[in-house]
């Protein structure tokens, strides 16, 4: 906040701190959900949209007997929110499915879901 009339600064916190708009930082919280190719769902809760897309896909699987799930997550998704977020989907999806965890590390997603 600075004074009109000097442009003397009057309070500062985090001047040099890199901050995104707040438009800019809800629009990339805003999961796309896509099955196919096509936009399935939105939300911007990442473990919901996991599992609620494994679970649409294990159920939409050609093959009916899927019994193992591949979660692939990206360079932004922490470790232990990723061992949360696998969980949390072999919950969902109880004894019918094995659920495996690998590091992809990249900056492109968030997660690879593969149903076998």
């Amino acid at each position: 906040m600075a004074d009109v009339n000097t442009d003397a600064v009057a309070y500062a916190k985090n001047i040099h701190e890199k901050n995104y708009p707040a438009s800019l930082t809800k629009i990339m919280t805003c999961l796309l959900a896509l099955e196919n190719g096509k936009m399935s769902f939105v939300d911007t809760d990442l473990k919901k949209t996991v599992v609620k897309l494994t679970h649409n896909l294990t159920k939409k699987s050609p093959n009916k007997d899927a019994s193992f799930v591949t979660l692939i997550y990206g360079e932004d998704v922490a470790e232990d929110q990723a061992e949360e977020i696998r969980e949390a989907v072999a919950e969902r999806l109880g004894d019918s499915a094995e659920v495996v965890l690998i590091a992809g590390k990249q900056p492109v997603y968030y997660f690879i879901i593969s149903v076998e």
